[in-house]
């Protein structure tokens, strides 16, 4: 009985987070987790590299994240995208995520943006409500990288999704020092403009 209320309580507590009325954040994407321990792909061999998911994968379990969150009605998760990538030139040097090639898995998904970046860059996409997948020091590997996905922010916490948790938890970016150093964005395919819409932007160009 206590764990049961201890789940409706967590659960309760993160409705009030995610849509608290305030500048800062009003809404929650509700991007689904995946850890890369999970025992369904951990053992999988990452790209064409020595590596397994279980200890790499943070990169390829992010961006399957994001992949999902656009596409809900894909079978992505780390597993079925680290094979698509191994099949299809998506791993720079076998072990590096190459994040245009990751978005070609769905044709409802894009790569927006992949650069360098501080964390104040990713503010203005979370304010309109997009989630950001960031590098970040590892904790783990010393000189080492970890990507991780970024919520949203509410009171100056920046809530994220850790791939190498074992199950999805409410944690945020001071668990890596509120650092990063490159962002990378997805977005849903523009649809294509329909055919109305072109007879009347061939009527604008002859005025």
């Amino acid at each position: 009985m206590k764990a049961k209320a201890f789940i409706i309580g967590s659960l309760i507590l993160a409705l009030v987070v995610c849509f608290v009325s305030g500048a800062q954040a009003q809404y929650c994407p509700n991007v689904p987790f995946f850890s890369q321990h999970n025992a369904e792909w951990k053992s999988k061999i990452l790209g064409c590299c020595s590596r397994y998911i279980n200890d790499a994968g943070c990169a390829v379990s992010s961006a399957a994240m994001m992949l999902k969150y656009y596409d809900p009605q894909s079978n992505v998760n780390p597993g079925t995208l680290n094979a698509w990538l191994t099949a299809n030139k998506g791993y720079s040097g076998c072990c590096d995520t190459f994040w245009p090639i990751a978005a070609n898995y769905s044709s409802k998904v894009t790569l927006e943006t992949a650069r360098d970046a501080t964390l104040s860059a990713i503010n203005p996409y979370l304010d309109n409500y997009k989630s950001v997948i960031v590098r970040v020091k590892s904790l783990v590997t010393p000189g080492g990288y970890h990507f991780v996905v970024v919520l949203y922010r509410y009171a100056g916490k920046y809530y994220i999704l850790d791939p190498s948790d074992a199950q999805r938890t409410n944690i945020t970016l001071d668990k890596y020092n509120n650092t990063i150093d490159r962002m990378i964005v997805y977005k849903k395919t523009a649809a294509a403009p329909s055919r109305q819409a072109n007879i009347a932007t061939t009527w604008a160009a002859l005025k």
